[in-house]
């Protein structure tokens, strides 16, 4: 900064400490410094100004954006206007020459710390009732109380951002917490309606705000205590109520509210709405969850409550012997703000309140951290459930292949260091070849039905017109050669869950997020290589990683039609044309789906159509398996096996439907 610019702006300090030195003059004063300036007609010079206030006053600055703001004693600040010539400049130089050039006596102790608008500036003399912050933080988050209502007014995650690059701010002052209490003197008392005066430690990891309560209180009011540790994304939340001279509090409860909003952290709030939820767990059951729109009233002790986005979630617990119950849940979806994903509330949460005592106290823990499964594992309380979805059935088997199966293979494939693109490459080669048994048997099974086909369709011709007679024969040539026609379905059953895990678990790996592979930027969402200046169904993009899932599915229903044939019944031969219809399907849905889970598709689905057609070029012979079925047909079986008894039991149904029919003929 030159130092004429310099002179300028200490020369308007100048003018505005002798303007407000002059208000702060009683009348006996003003009067006779305005006669001496009528005889003398001189104006003071900028040491004879300083000099006064550095003896009677205490100053202090504040630079806001490029306002920079003067308050001397208690009067109004005094503000300076469009000093962007401070911006990135090293106002830590520039305040020690402000004060040497209002005066060489003047002391630095007198003008607090300049920063940014974005940062809280304690100052010395705070006016009671304005709303002020004091900040805490620690290696992994930042926390901001206000003054107003004594509540948390911000929490950023220091080493995670958002897709704007920006750190993510988890909650801000949108969010709302208050504690409620009926009270003698004061009625229904709120400590949102309350102002706090803030104090913070040394090590800048503990927030004290004690409320100013009014004359009526009688000596009774609250204390809130928010503590961080070195490390780590947990705030200890103390409260401690004071009941006073006259025991001030009338209640026996203690209501809670809190109101949570979820800020918009990823690109994509499409899916990340899908993928955000209200939590809690009550005492001794396991993680529920409360649906978009609707309101559940509880009636229960919770061991804790969540408000969990894709990525992150926010979530309250009490400790020591503090518990909580009862109240309305309820979970609402801002349509048309996309700088909100949902906003969770909590409300009328009961805790025991003793009033015959001095002095109670309460003990919070507020978790403000990303969705990894270890570390929510490390919480207890079954926390790590709060980074799983809630299936609507089995869920027991979806926890065990994500929780024991996926999770650690993927920890371990990440302890090697390998990219994140290579990972899942592993893993779904891994899991293939784990499940090509399965696989291995539905394409077996496939090929002794295609063997079949010619007899099946000379039974068809045989009894055309005549279903029953045809189910009956074709069961009977299941019996003779052995084929259960249902072997080639139940593989591919078993291999459901695992698909359907997948499709959970890569959108929500925070460890994917902001992690790029190919033409993919971050694969915790999709791809968009590929754009258009129009929109088709919500989408001005093509992800290319689905339009390759898409490609190698319609390869793979190819493949299918040429090796299997045409082994519809009558009537439902266009049948086989839907598996060329779901790719297409497939194409727009996932359009805008996490790049992670369509590569998986993509790599799987290759996968799998690079697996029929070594099956079918080295292991399976198709001459081979007639002859086996040829001889197993001449072999006599015992009977009382299972296709004799569902032969019986299909030739006793026919038996009653047709003496049904015959009485329906005779009436």
């Amino acid at each position: 900064m030159d130092s004429s610019r310099m002179q300028s702006i200490g020369l308007i300090l100048l003018m505005g400490l002798g303007f407000l030195l002059v208000l702060q003059m009683n009348e006996k004063e003003l009067e006779e410094s305005e006669e001496q300036a009528d005889n003398q007609e001189e104006t003071p010079t900028a040491e004879e100004v300083a000099e006064e206030a550095s003896n009677t006053l205490s100053i202090v600055d504040t630079m806001i954006n490029d306002t920079l703001m003067v308050t001397v004693g208690d009067t109004e600040p005094f503000r300076v206007h469009n000093v962007d010539s401070l911006a990135g400049e090293d106002l830590s130089n520039w305040a020690d020459s402000i004060i040497d050039s209002l005066s060489a006596d003047y002391q630095a102790s007198s003008i607090t710390e300049i920063t940014s608008s974005e940062d809280v500036v304690q100052t010395q003399e705070e006016v009671v009732n304005e709303e002020s912050f004091a900040v805490i933080e620690n290696d992994d988050i930042r926390l901001t109380v206000s003054s107003k209502g004594g509540q948390i007014a911000n929490v950023v995650l220091k080493n995670y951002t958002n897709h704007l690059g920006k750190p993510v701010q988890i909650t801000n002052d949108q969010s709302r917490f208050r504690l409620s209490i009926d009270t003698k003197t004061l009625g229904e008392f709120s400590t949102n309606d309350a102002p706090f005066e803030l104090s913070v430690s040394e090590d800048s990891l503990t927030v004290t705000a004690k409320a100013i309560m009014p004359k009526e209180a009688n000596n009774g009011g609250f204390t809130m205590v928010f503590q961080l540790s070195p490390t780590g994304y947990t705030v200890q939340h103390n409260v401690l109520f004071d009941n006073g001279d006259n025991e001030l509090y009338a209640t026996d409860n203690l209501r809670m509210d809190w109101q949570q909003v979820m800020l918009s952290q990823e690109k994509d709030i499409t899916e990340e709405r899908r993928r955000s939820w209200l939590l809690y767990k009550e005492k001794d059951k396991s993680m529920e969850l409360v649906s978009d729109g609707d309101t559940e009233e509880m009636e229960s002790s919770y061991d804790w409550l969540s408000a969990k986005q894709q990525f992150f979630n926010v979530t309250l617990r009490g400790s020591k012997g503090t518990s909580f119950k009862d109240g309305e849940l309820s979970l609402d979806i801002p349509e048309a703000d996309e700088s909100i994903v949902k906003v969770a509330t909590f409300e009328n949460i009961q805790l025991d309140f003793k009033r015959g005592t001095d002095s109670v106290a309460y003990n919070f823990e507020w978790i403000f951290a990303p969705n990894d499964y270890g570390l929510m594992m490390g919480y207890g309380q079954d926390m790590e459930r709060i980074t799983r979805p809630k299936f609507w059935f089995v869920n027991w088997m979806f926890n065990f292949i994500l929780d024991r199966l996926f999770t650690p293979l993927f920890a371990w494939l990440e302890g090697m260091n390998l990219g994140y693109g290579l990972i899942i490459f592993i893993m779904t080669v891994l899991i293939k070849m784990a499940l090509s048994p399965l696989t291995f048997k539905s394409y077996q099974s496939q090929a002794k039905m295609r063997v079949l086909k010619p007899e099946m369709d000379a039974i068809k011709e045989k009894y055309e017109g005549d279903q029953s007679k045809i189910s009956q024969a074709t069961m009977n040539l299941y019996r003779r050669t052995g084929v259960n026609p249902m072997s080639g379905c139940l593989p591919m059953v078993v291999q459901m869950p695992f698909l359907l895990a997948m499709f959970y678990f890569f959108p929500s790996a925070i460890e994917l997020r902001g992690e790029s592979f190919l033409w993919a930027n971050d694969l915790s969402t999709y791809d968009d290589l590929i754009q258009f200046p129009f929109s088709v169904l919500g989408s001005s993009h093509l992800s290319l990683f689905t339009l390759l899932f898409s490609l190698s599915s319609l390869g793979t229903a190819w493949v299918n039609l040429k090796t299997q044939g045409n082994n519809m019944q009558a009537g439902m031969e266009f049948m086989k044309y839907l598996p060329f219809i779901f790719p297409i399907v497939m194409l727009f849905i996932f359009n805008s789906f996490p790049a992670g889970l369509t590569y998986y598709y993509f790599l799987s689905t290759t996968f799998t159509l690079v697996q029929q057609l070594v099956i079918k070029q080295f292991f399976v012979d198709e001459d081979k398996i007639r002859a086996q079925l040829i001889a197993k047909k001449a072999k006599p079986r015992k009977k009382g096996g299972f296709w004799d008894r569902l032969q019986e039991a299909q030739k006793k149904q026919m038996e009653e439907m047709e003496k049904k029919n015959k009485k329906g003929k005779k009436k």
